[in-house]
Parts: structure tokens; C-alpha cells; sequence
């Protein structure tokens, strides 16, 4: 994640401001795969069906 400054110590002091958000963000997508993990694989229309 970037800050967009050019100046180490001006980017620096926006690490708190910064580390809560990329903390939430990352437990998202974790929670999401997790979800996704427990409704097992996506179904699809690809299932070839023999007569």
C-alpha cells in the first residue's frame, strides 16, 4: 500500500493512520475465502452429461 509521498519520514508518520485500514482489508478477503472454502467449489453449467 502506498502513501504517495516522496518523503520517507512524512510517509512514515501516516503508518498509523494507514496500518488499521490494511488490517481490515486483509481480514476481508480472508473472511471471504473462508466463506468461500465452507460453501465448497463454484457450480457450473460445464457438466458434460452422457446418455
Amino acid at each position: 500500500m502506498s502513501t504517495g509521498e516522496e518523503d520517507k519520514k512524512a510517509a512514515q508518520g501516516m503508518l498509523p493512520v494507514i496500518a488499521p485500514a490494511y488490517t481490515r482489508q486483509v481480514q476481508k478477503a480472508r473472511d471471504k475465502l473462508a466463506a468461500a472454502s465452507k460453501r465448497g467449489p463454484p457450480v457450473t453449467n460445464a457438466t458434460k452429461v452422457s446418455k
